[in-house]
């Protein structure tokens, strides 16, 4: 049985009110140094592996390796740190060698204090807390786990990626919590923590919730128990890992409101049966393989048939650290300023934009402790609205339509760096990838047109904000036509031009104002 052993560990913040408890403590062997020569190497898994389970119904995992003549057994452990801070999850105890080689087929540890840690076969006798462990080679693995909270009906995730690590929650409760750098010991000095995109219980003021159905107070399904109300039906949620490392995760639930009108906040007793509002959620999120980046794609589609208008609150809270200032820079700032409590914020610019907010806006950059968070939009809130009570807690807020039987679409990327520049630059590409640019299929580059008319083709794929809005090819419109699942659209156009060289441009627009392009040179003759 796997076994956690505790040396001293800096935690990274989890946002759930649940949190993953840790096996027992367990007493490391006595310090004894290695003989000459002595040295092990585990071979699998390999570096950079991936484990994901579900807390509490863990798998098993196969270890093997080598070692030099002179050792007989070996304790497998997870390191993060060395010495006597070292953090040590116990693998698997006493495992013979043979010729040389060992193998063990164990269960997955069950509670990490951190997802990532490295694997060392350490010969029996050597103490984890020895410093220099050089000797026993070992990869680096991810051993990721979720856990659902019934009384939420959330779940916990924890993982990491390379050198990033991330906790999070469902989008009822904090679709992005803690961002944080691990360091090349494993450990993590510092991070961001927090609860972004949140739909849940309640919303900055005492007048109405986090989401607004045809002017009906609307309920995820974690806001409906935390009032004591029954949802329609439970969300559902899937994970896994992706290739090339990272993973992701899928959530779909139901929005419900109230049978009758009632006072917010609701209660069992003014609000009795729930309905459904006729939307539901679906959201698509993705912790991409750098570890510092999770990307959020939401769609909110009409399961009545009906069109619906929608009033989104979303509810973030950053923390700074406990000797620090938090700060924070809105688009088209140049530097971190404070918030203070019930400030508006309107001028945040157009289509996909990012507002930056620093655990400690007076630290010198590099401070491995310090973290600066990207909170990047698919298209442009209507306005931030900073708590009455709390100056590092603010609302989002969105006013969106969703079609008659069709669907609207909104994204947001999180992301962390140690330095502000790095987070700019994952902003950055968060802001790019809310679209993709059209990809024209004809004419080829260099193709020559005999005569002036001139027929341009191409494909467009949905975006954050969903598919194009508009495509036209060097000013002209084009005609979409969507497939059936609305992934993707044709289109073209059919316009005059002059002989000669020319370079033809298609610029694709989707709802939140984002543009992309694509060229081709040509000529007519």
């Amino acid at each position: 049985m796997a076994t956690n052993v505790l040396r001293g560990a800096r935690g990274l913040a989890v946002a759930a009110t649940v949190v993953l408890p840790l096996a027992l403590l367990t007493q490391l062997p006595a310090d004894a140094a290695p003989g000459p020569g002595t040295w092990t190497s585990i071979t699998t898994p390999a570096d950079g592996t991936s484990f994901l389970n579900e807390f509490g119904h863990e798998g098993h995992l196969t270890v093997k390796g080598k070692t030099s003549p002179d050792v007989s057994a070996v304790n497998v452990y997870c390191l993060r740190g060395s010495g006597s801070s070292v953090d040590a999850t116990i693998v698997a105890t006493t495992v013979p060698v043979v010729t040389g080689g060992f193998t063990a087929t164990v269960p997955v540890p069950s509670a990490p204090t951190f997802p990532q840690c490295r694997l060392r076969a350490l010969p029996d006798g050597v103490s984890a807390t020895q410093t220099y462990l050089a000797s026993y080679a070992g990869p680096v693995v991810n051993f990721d786990s979720w856990k659902y909270l019934a009384s939420q009906d959330t779940f916990q995730l924890r993982a990491s990626s390379r050198t990033g690590t991330m906790a999070t929650n469902g989008m009822g409760v904090c679709a992005a919590a803690d961002l944080a750098t691990v360091a090349p010991d494993e450990t993590v000095p510092g991070g961001s923590h927090g609860c972004l995109y949140a739909l849940g219980q309640s919303g900055l003021g005492a007048t109405h919730g986090t989401v607004g159905v045809d002017g009906h107070e609307a309920f995820t399904t974690g806001a409906a128990l935390g009032y004591g109300l029954t949802p329609t039906r439970l969300a559902t949620s899937s994970f896994h890992l992706r290739h090339g490392g990272g993973m992701g995760w899928v959530e779909t639930m139901p929005l419900d409101r109230c049978s009758t009108d009632t006072a917010f906040p609701p209660s069992a007793g003014t609000c009795p049966t729930l309905v459904s509002s006729g939307v539901e959620i679906r959201q698509v999120s993705t912790y991409l393989p750098g570890g510092h980046q999770v990307r959020i794609r939401t769609e909110f589609r009409s399961v009545d048939g009906e069109r619906h208008a929608l009033r989104l609150d979303y509810l973030n809270s950053v923390s700074p650290l406990a000797d620090g200032v938090m700060g924070f820079r809105f688009p088209g700032q140049k530097s971190f300023h404070g918030s203070t409590t019930g400030e508006v914020v309107s001028a945040l610019g157009h289509a996909a934009g990012t507002t930056l907010a620093r655990s400690n806006r007076l630290s010198d950059e590099g401070d491995p402790a310090v973290g600066t968070r990207a909170i990047t939009w698919s298209r442009t809130p209507s306005r931030i609205t900073f708590s009455g009570s709390d100056p590092n807690t603010f609302g989002m807020s969105y006013r969106l339509r969703v079609p008659k039987g069709g669907s609207v679409h909104l994204g947001f990327a999180d992301s962390d760096g140690v330095l502000t520049s790095q987070a700019v630059a994952l902003g950055h590409r968060g802001e790019r990838d809310m679209m993709s640019a059209p990809r024209i299929s004809s004419p080829d580059p260099g193709s020559v047109i005999h005569g002036r008319t001139t027929t341009v083709k191409g494909v467009v794929t949905s975006g954050a904000n969903g598919l194009p809005t508009s495509v036209t090819v060097n000013g002209h419109a084009a005609t979409l036509k969507p497939n059936k699942s609305g992934s993707k659209a044709a289109f073209a156009a059919t316009f005059d031009e002059s002989l000669g060289k020319h370079t033809v441009t298609v610029v694709a627009k989707d709802a939140g104002g984002n543009t992309r392009s694509a060229s081709v040179r040509i000529r007519n003759i």
